[in-house]
């Protein structure tokens, strides 16, 4: 039995066309993905964002990595030893840790240094005794820090030591945080653009 193709024969120039096309397709696969790639080590520019409308906004930063922090009771960072202040106004960047973002630049202060400067100005008045009373400052910053610890609910678990007595836990370990290095870097680089 003979088999013959019912098809026509291939014109001679259909073979370079073919291979002329796949070379393109190919091309242009290749640029994609370099493409891709260049995009994803772009950093892209921070956006305002509203969460809610008549919320505060908020600045997104993209993705941010997560590190581990120990929990310890360190010597750092104390109510009133000769490297107090100087410590404590070291985790405020030198800009007061306002950055200014959008098309118009607007100044806003990030929220966790806001929080780490009220932490420090009742640590000040704790150390200088006000006689218990707080005053404008100290009474807007223990109320901030009630309701920015109420607004982000961490929801860890502390292992309780005595369920019956005064309540102390256990709260020696690792956390799993935002890479707050990450954000320093950012109002870094953010403090160079405005500058």
């Amino acid at each position: 039995m003979h088999w013959t193709d019912p098809s026509p024969p291939a014109p001679r120039y259909a073979r370079p066309l073919r291979f002329a096309a796949t070379f393109f397709l190919c091309g242009m696969v290749i640029l994609a993905i370099v493409q891709g790639a260049i995009n994803l080590t772009r950093r892209p520019e921070p956006a305002v964002v509203q969460l809610y409308p008549g919320t505060s906004p908020v600045w997104d930063l993209g993705p941010l990595g997560l590190v581990k922090m120990a929990m310890e009771d360190t010597v750092n960072l104390q109510l009133n030893d000769t490297n107090a202040a100087a410590q404590w106004a070291s985790m405020i960047p030198a800009n007061d840790g306002i950055v200014r973002v959008g098309p118009d630049r607007q100044p806003y202060m990030l929220s966790m240094f806001h929080q780490l400067k009220c932490l420090d100005i009742l640590r000040r008045m704790y150390v200088e005794d006000h006689g218990g009373a707080l005053d404008g400052v100290g009474r807007h910053c223990l109320n901030y820090l009630r309701q920015t610890l109420l607004c982000r609910s961490d929801l860890r678990l502390e292992t309780v030591q005595d369920p019956d007595g005064a309540h102390a836990v256990d709260m020696w370990g690792d956390l799993t945080c935002t890479d707050w290095r990450q954000v320093y870097a950012r109002v870094e680089e953010n403090e160079k653009i405005t500058a």
